[in-house]
């Protein structure tokens, strides 16, 4: 297992308990159960702040994540307890880092996150000006522990195919923002990996990012590239493919 760091100060914190319904046929926290726990840990943060939904709604503001990267030593299992932290890092025009760590009941970093989000002006439709009162009160005085994180994705275009599958967007998979859920962009690229891989070996690193608003009603192209250890999901819309909904990394070892 590899080990993993995170900085040292500041946060905002909360506990879990493994669930039954959050884990996988492997006895583990499915990988979307994870960012789930980190998405609400954010609103939980700003909540406590006084930026609740209810705020955002009345503001015509809300945050939109743009991607991830996530490093994973080990996925709990049913009945352990978490610790979940959250510290956000200096933001720049509309655009703000959060970091996320994932502890054991030894507080052994299990998990971390890298994350970038814009604040968007959701009756525009456009990103909106950062305040430095209203990002202020998010602030903690502590790093990132991954602070050269480009938020890219590169592979090679000569990678082997390995499934392509198309699917539709229903009601549940929608939020409060009426577009698919961050969660479930994962659940589709994990859908595709070969049982082989999927139940042998460990996802030890997820990068995800997000480019286009996917809707109910949408028909979303799933493929699936592979390349030594690394996976690369591609999510386009079926009925017009230059339309890209976003693009997920795997590492599998």
């Amino acid at each position: 297992m590899k080990e993993l760091t995170v900085p040292e100060g500041d946060c905002f914190s909360t506990e879990y308990t493994v669930n039954y319904s959050e884990i996988s046929s492997k006895r583990t926290l499915q990988p979307s159960s994870l960012i789930n726990y980190f998405q609400n840990l954010a609103v939980l943060h700003s909540d406590s702040l006084g930026y609740t939904l209810g705020w955002f709604h009345e503001h015509n503001l809300g945050w939109v994540l743009l991607s991830w990267h996530v490093d994973l030593r080990e996925m709990p299992r049913e009945g352990t307890k978490l610790t979940a932290e959250t510290w956000t890092s200096p933001h720049k025009r509309s655009q703000a880092n959060r970091e996320f760590a994932l502890k054991d009941e030894q507080g052994t970093v299990i998990a971390r996150a890298a994350s970038r989000w814009v604040l968007m002006n959701t009756s525009r439709r456009r990103p909106a000006k950062l305040d430095a009162g209203f990002f202020n009160k998010y602030s903690f005085e502590n790093g990132r522990f991954c602070a050269d994180e480009d938020h890219i994705i590169d592979f090679p275009e000569d990678a082997e195919l390995i499934s392509s599958y198309s699917i539709p967007v229903m009601r549940r998979d929608t939020d409060t923002n009426k577009h698919a859920n961050n969660a479930v962009y994962i659940d589709w690229a994990l859908d595709g990996v070969p049982d082989e891989i999927y139940d042998t070996c460990c996802l030890t690193e997820l990068t995800v990012h997000y480019k286009k608003e996917c809707r109910r009603g949408d028909q979303v192209r799933s493929t699936l590239y592979k390349n030594g250890n690394d996976i690369l999901c591609v999510l386009v819309d079926d009925n017009d493919p230059v339309r890209e909904f976003g693009r997920l990394l795997m590492r599998w070892e």
